[in-house]
């Protein structure tokens, strides 16, 4: 078979002659079997990134603690919030011990 170029029109008429042979090829190769094609339905959902990591973590805030001024000698502590734990506004962070203050008071 040959195919003729025409400068008006593209390929002359063999062209032509072919589409029908080619859309029936296609559709006989595109249907196949029967089997339908697997899908997944797509929905919106909340996306959250996890990371986990060896390492050590500092803060990018200190804030100093001391103790009272007003304490008469010094102050032993009792219990102590653990190094690193999240605190929130007023939140008990030292207690100190009271065994002194207490045998002043009964004396």
């Amino acid at each position: 078979m040959s195919i003729l170029f025409n400068v008006r029109t593209g390929f002359s008429r063999s062209r032509d002659r072919l589409k029908p042979v080619l859309t029936l090829v296609l559709l006989v190769a595109c249907h196949g079997n029967d089997q339908s094609t697997p899908t997944f339905k797509v929905e919106p959902v909340r996306f959250s990134r996890r990371v986990t990591a060896d390492g050590n973590l500092k803060s990018t805030k200190a804030t100093p603690v001391s103790a009272p001024a007003d304490a008469p000698e010094s102050l032993k502590v009792a219990w102590i919030a653990g190094d690193g734990d999240l605190v929130k506004k007023d939140e008990v962070i030292v207690r100190f011990d009271p065994t002194d203050y207490q045998s002043q008071l009964l004396e």
